[in-house]
Formats: structure tokens, C-alpha cells, sequence
């Protein structure tokens, strides 16, 4: 019997075997990467490859979020992407480049630099602040009564989850990634120094960042709830080698604020509740799960303890996968017959009893092929079908 996507979904985050293997290829952290294409490939090569030749100016600080329909559908994408809106963008007059930006959102400094977008560490508002008071007397924290964080999403969500079978997830931005914010409010040496250098302070802001990020995400779930499918939380703990940080620093001074946004958020809907966090984070998914977290994306294999084998073995059962599909070896440096083989050994590994969305490893980078995206994708579609059966 052939499922909806939405079906499909539900029962494979329930660790059991749907049709075939679900398949994302859009929305903040799976689609394509928003920067500067560059040499042969890039968001334009791939309307080349596919003649697409109506296509937008993309859109989304990191992966685009309006990517072509046509691109979806040949990569067999099964979600639809609502997003918490955003108040907008000052562009800055004092500041040398000249695509420089306030966000209007957090009042965050960002800067397009020739290929890639990034938050200035001397343009950052807390750099040098070192008192509770300082986020009392902050100018720019976000209204959660802004009505252009909730506009049109309930008319949105309810008319895909009615007319559409379609998988429906939220992209919560900005407005869910709370120590994300406290990084490119403060910078990222003083996030991992301040909770041992001023406890104090870094308690204000971080109590500051979460209860505005809960207030603004309740408001929306409240309207969008029983629509939607999967809730997004964005995070980076980990680097190539192993998380930033312990597992104790993760529980002490992490995990409690991410518990407390998502246990106000997970009453309002149905929807599991995902989190994105590149790198080796192994160690730190027990906790993760503790936290709340039902979704972990995206799965980097290449990262220290994060095969997708040791996933399977240790957390089949206990947590969904999304994601897995290496960027960082088999789809920029290999030809298309070894991408469609270690696609097939990917499937064998993590497809059997479900609890497997299939995903490209984070947003995909402009020196990738696009014969080796759409093969992947392609090897998924064909062979990620159950029972599995590849020889």
C-alpha cells in the first residue's frame, strides 16, 4: 500500500516500517547552502543541471528556503516548511560593508562576506558587557506581541495539514536557538568562559534569551499546534573531534534552558520536537534525549563517533535520525557508481525498522556536483523501500 508522506512519517518516528524511507530535501538545515556559488556549482548549477530557468533570488540566512519546486520534487521531498516570521532587517549605514545588516530580531550585526554569511565578533552588542543590568537596559530584545512572527502561519499550516499528505515542519529560526543567540549576542568564547567567569550574568542573559524565545514559540504553537509534525530547536554543540564542552557543563549550564523551552513548547502540539547540532555530539545524546529532544539532525558521519552504525547500535529505539548523507566526502570528491554504493550501504544501515528520515548531512555546499546530489537522493527513493532488500 502506498503511504502519505505524513503517514509515513508518523510511523517510522514510531520505529516502525512505512512504505519506504521518508526523504527531506528542504527547509534550514537540509536543503541547499545560501552563499555565493562558486566555480561550476552551487543553487544556479543545479537549476542549470535540471533547466530550471525561473527561478528566485534565494532566500534564508543558511540553507535556502524557497528553493524551486522542480528541485524539491526531483530530490523526492516530502516536507513543507512553515516559518516563524521575521520583523525584518535594518540595513547599516555606519557600518563599512555595505551589505551589512541589523537584525531586527535579537538586534544581532550580520554581514554577507563575498561566500558566506556571518555575525561579526566586534560588532556583537555584548561583547563587552558584563552586568545583569546591561540586559535590563538592552534596546533590541524581540516583542513577542509582534505580529509579524505569527502572520498568516495558522491559515498556512492548516491548509497544508487539510489539503496536502505532506509532512508539515516548523522553522522556528532565530527564535528557537538559545545559546545560538547568546553566541552572536556575546561571542563564542565568552558563552563557554562566562558561566565559570560571571555566573551571574550569564544566567540574566541566557534566563532573558529563553523565557522571550518560549514566549514568542507558545504564541505560534498555539495557532499552529495540531498542524504541524515535526518543531524545530537549532543548536551547534559539537565540532569535528567530540562536543564543545562535557557531558556535566552540557547538563549544568546547557540542558536545563533547552528542558525548559521544550517542555512549555511539546504540550502545545502534536509534533516531535527536533533538534539541529552539527558535529560529535555522541556523548551528549543520552542527555539530549533526557532534555526532551525526540529528532536529532543532522548526522554527520564523517564526525567522531557519529557513524551511522554506533547510531543504530546504541540509540535505535531512543531517538529518530535525520539526515546522514556525507557531504564532506562521498558526494564532493567521488563519482556517481561509489555515491549510488555508499548511498545503498547507508540505507542497509539505518532504514531497517524505521526511525530513519532521510537528509543530506546539513545544507549542501556549492562544490557539489549535482549529478551526485540527485543520485543520492535518487538511490534513496529506489532502494529505501520495505522490506529492505539491497544485495
Amino acid at each position: 500500500m502506498v503511504m502519505t508522506p505524513r503517514e509515513r512519517y508518523w510511523l517510522t518516528c514510531g520505529n516502525k516500517e512505512p512504505d519506504r524511507v521518508p526523504i527531506q530535501f528542504s527547509g534550514h538545515a537540509s536543503s541547499i547552502a545560501n552563499i555565493k556559488d562558486t566555480g561550476l556549482y552551487g543553487y544556479k548549477a543545479i537549476c542549470r543541471f535540471l533547466n530550471i530557468s525561473d527561478y528566485e533570488e534565494p532566500v534564508g540566512d543558511f540553507g535556502i528556503l524557497n528553493l524551486h519546486p522542480k528541485i524539491r520534487e526531483r530530490a523526492h521531498d516530502e516536507f513543507q516548511v512553515v516559518n516563524i516570521g521575521d520583523p525584518g532587517r535594518i540595513q547599516l549605514k555606519d557600518y563599512k560593508s555595505i551589505q551589512a545588516e541589523r537584525h531586527l530580531t535579537w538586534g544581532l550585526y550580520s554581514e554577507r562576506k563575498s561566500n558566506h554569511f556571518c555575525f561579526p565578533t566586534e560588532k556583537m552588542p555584548f561583547l563587552d558587557k558584563t552586568s545583569p543590568k546591561d540586559v535590563d537596559q538592552y534596546d533590541f530584545w524581540p516583542d513577542p506581541d509582534n505580529p509579524a512572527y505569527y502572520n498568516n502561519a495558522k491559515e498556512i499550516a492548516k491548509k497544508l495539514h487539510e489539503n496536502t499528505g505532506d509532512i508539515i515542519m516548523v522553522n522556528s529560526g532565530y527564535t528557537a536557538a538559545i545559546d545560538f543567540i547568546y553566541q552572536n549576542l556575546r561571542g563564542f568564547s565568552n558563552w563557554l568562559s562566562d558561566p565559570y567567569m560571571n555566573p551571574q550574568f550569564y544566567i540574566a542573559l541566557k534566563n532573558r534569551i529563553t523565557d522571550i524565545s518560549i514566549e514568542i514559540n507558545k504564541k505560534f504553537y498555539q495557532e499552529i499546534g495540531p498542524y504541524v509534525d515535526m518543531a524545530s530547536y537549532i543548536e551547534d554543540m559539537g565540532s569535528q573531534d567530540g562536543p564543545f564542552f562535557s557531558v556535566e557543563y552540557y547538563r549544568k549550564w546547557i540542558m536545563p534552558w533547552q528542558k525548559k523551552w521544550v517542555d512549555a513548547i511539546s504540550p502545545l502540539t502534536k509534533a516531535k520536537i527536533w533538534i539541529h547540532s552539527c558535529g560529535s555530539i555522541y556523548e551528549l545524546l543520552p542527555s539530549m534525549l533526557e532534555a526532551g529532544f525526540e529528532i536529532i539532525n543532522p548526522i554527520q558521519p564523517l564526525a567522531k563517533n557519529m557513524e551511522p552504525w554506533r547510531l543504530k547500535k546504541f540509540f535505535y529505539g531512543k531517538a529518530v535520525f535525520h539526515g546522514g548523507v556525507d557531504l564532506q566526502k562521498l558526494l564532493r570528491l567521488n563519482k556517481v557508481d561509489l555515491v549510488v554504493k555508499e548511498t545503498k550501504n547507508l540505507i542497509k544501515t539505518l532504514a531497517p525498522g524505521g526511525g530513519w528520515i532521510a537528509a543530506a548531512a546539513n545544507n549542501i555546499p556549492p562544490d557539489i556536483p549535482p549529478e551526485n546530489i540527485f543520485a543520492a537522493f535518487d538511490t534513496i527513493y529506489k532502494y529505501g523501500r520495505y522490506p529492505i532488500s539491497i544485495d
